[in-house]
């Protein structure tokens, strides 16, 4: 199946844990395939700064 080309860039955010962390990279890199013109950082971070995002957001 062929698909549309895309260029641009994709943020992925999640908590630093392997449950979070390898889904979202196995995602990214998949999409990466897709759609070569696609820059894409995967972000983990660490439980407090999630709380403190969300204590002041």
């Amino acid at each position: 199946m062929k698909h549309p080309s895309y260029s641009g860039e994709l943020t992925g955010l999640t908590w630093d844990h392997t449950r979070g962390y390898v889904p979202l990279v196995a995602a990214a890199q998949r999409f990466g395939e897709l759609h070569p013109g696609m820059t894409i950082t995967c972000i983990a971070l660490g439980g407090n700064a999630i709380h403190y995002r969300r204590a002041r957001g």
